[in-house]
């Protein structure tokens, strides 16, 4: 950061161009009266538009609105250069004097269009590619219009050269289109900035810069009011070069410094204000400015001195770090109650963590007491009954084979609580036990399995529930019963026997999950069960 650019103030800029612009204008009246000087008006001109150039180049720090005002500088300064060059150089060549005139019109088009895209790149920026939209447009209507004048001797559309001798002319229908071009841009620059300030305190200020701009507006509405440079005595006072550019570098300054175009100034006093305890050094040590609240001797245990190195100099500042060491005390206090509290916590954790293990277990012993209950009331009443009569062997191996569904069924239930596959080897394993019980009974068995998979849990738990169901009721007249389980297109579960199934088919649906069908074929009932493949995870090796 450089110390000198900080104590640019507004006033004092405005007052140092106010009085070379001053000067300008005086020599321009004059000029005609200093021999060998006629130009010098010209180079004041210059010289003013230099001047304040460097000033935005300093003030303004977004770099898109800073490119395109010194471009408009730039302009300006090619605006007056025409001139020189138009009545010092080649004011006896008529036809070079009258393409330096059309010429002109080249810088004062394009000094809207650069000031009006300025305004634009003025933040907020919504949408920044809008922007760079309307920007392409604008340039290449410019361009256009730049081809158009200079190419005016061909078509003679913005002006018709009567007599160039005389440099007589009358003005086309194209001059009016430049004119409108010129008038909708430049007073769409103030319209554009306000539009885009959120501060209520700056837009009330519009009236600022409407009555500035309609002050500099005048020059040249007198210049064209009467057809040339206003004439007071001997002296003329201004020509159209610095009648056009005033109410744009009016427009501009003004805009500043109201801040509808943000600009670096003003540090000095945001400096002193901003409550900041520090103090700026130059390079030998010599203080350059320091805030109202600088005290160098209020260093202690609380307030540290800082010091960081900048361009010029260095700044040192005080940082108050009394809160943030209460804090830290009261932390460290805290810290030391946490420590207790938190052991106490470990340990209640510890408690919930196995209580929690607990209810986990209660609830599926439960819900497997739920699943078994009929069967275990089952056993209950054929042991009960078998004491009273003489044969209790049939409602004995029944009773058996009801206790091996209740075993099976929870271990399946217990599988099933910590995976959601279970192997069709571990339900083959239920079925051959229940199966073992049943030949007691006189009933011939087989099981088949012909496949090693990984059945859905829900899946698994009921083929053995529909298993130990078909057994159940048709007990008593069943003779033959085999189970095979094979994967074709789907996983089938199926039950052969020589009695006739009686239960519920939906039971069995698990939402959709499988398929359950019930035929009959040569006196043998066939009860199958399916899944669907995509319900069945892939084998190794298998995509």
């Amino acid at each position: 950061m450089n110390m000198k650019r900080l104590s640019v103030s507004g006033n004092r800029i405005v007052t140092v161009l106010t009085i070379v612009f001053l000067a300008s204008v005086i020599l321009g009246m004059t000029e005609k009266y200093i021999p060998h000087l006629d130009s010098l008006a010209a180079t004041m001109y210059c010289i003013f538009l230099i001047l304040w150039g460097f000033t935005i180049r300093i003030r303004i720090t977004d770099a898109n609105i800073r490119r395109r005002l010194l471009v408009v500088c730039v302009f300006m300064l090619l605006f007056f250069v025409l001139r020189v060059s138009r009545f010092n150089f080649f004011d006896e060549n008529v036809y070079v004097a009258i393409m330096l005139w059309y010429a002109y019109y080249i810088p004062m088009t394009i000094i809207p269009v650069f000031g009006f895209t300025a305004a634009l790149y003025v933040e907020p920026i919504n949408d920044i590619k809008r922007i760079k939209k309307i920007e392409t447009i604008l340039y290449t209507v410019e361009a256009i219009l730049c081809i158009l004048i200079l190419t005016n001797p061909l078509h003679e559309q913005i002006f018709k050269m009567l007599d160039p001798a005389t440099e007589d002319y009358r003005r086309g229908w194209m001059y009016l289109v430049l004119v409108i071009w010129i008038a909708v841009l430049g007073f769409g620059i103030p319209v554009v900035l306000l539009r885009k300030c959120a501060l209520s305190s700056v837009r009330r200020l519009w009236y600022i810069p409407a009555v500035c701009i309609g002050v500099s507006l005048v020059p040249i509405a007198v210049y064209y009011a009467g057809g040339g440079p206003p004439i007071i005595g001997p002296f003329k006072m201004y020509h159209m070069h610095e009648a056009f550019c005033l109410p744009f570098v009016t427009a501009f300054e003004i805009l500043i410094q109201i801040r509808l175009i943000p600009a670096n100034s003003g540090y000095e006093e945001l400096f002193d204000r901003s409550g900041i305890n520090a103090c700026i050094y130059d390079s030998k040590g010599n203080e350059v400015i320091s805030s109202s609240g600088w005290n160098s001797e209020s260093v202690d245990d609380d307030h540290i001195m800082r010091k960081e190195m900048i361009s010029g100099g260095y700044v040192t500042w005080i940082e108050n770090h009394s809160a943030i060491n209460a804090l830290n005390r009261e932390y460290e206090e805290i810290t030391d109650e946490l420590e207790d509290e938190n052991e106490l916590i470990r340990h209640e954790n510890e408690i919930r963590a196995e209580r929690t293990s607990y209810e986990t277990k209660n609830r599926l012993y439960n819900k497997i007491a739920s699943a078994v209950h009929d069967q275990a009331e089952k056993v209950n009443e054929l042991l009960m009954d078998s004491e009273d009569k003489e044969e209790p062997k049939d409602k004995l191996i029944l009773a058996t084979v009801l206790s091996a569904y209740i075993k099976r069924m929870g271990n399946l239930m217990l599988i099933a609580d910590e995976s959601s596959y279970i192997s069709s080897e571990e339900l083959a394993l239920c079925i051959r036990e229940s199966m073992e019980y049943m030949e007691y009974a006189k009933i011939s068995c087989g099981l088949i399995n012909e496949t090693e998979s990984e059945l859905p849990r829900d899946f698994c738990l009921s083929a053995y529930r529909l298993f130990e169901d078909t057994i159940e009721n048709t007990w008593g007249s069943i003779h033959s019963c085999e189970v095979q389980m094979r994967m074709t297109q789907e996983f089938q579960f199926t039950i052969a026997l020589d009695a006739a199934p009686k239960f519920d088919i939906t039971v069995y649906d698990n939402g959709g999950l499988a398929s359950l069908l019930v035929r009959e074929e040569d006196d043998t009932y066939y009860v199958e069960y399916s899944c669907r493949p995509e319900d069945i995870p892939a084998e190794e090796g298998e995509i």
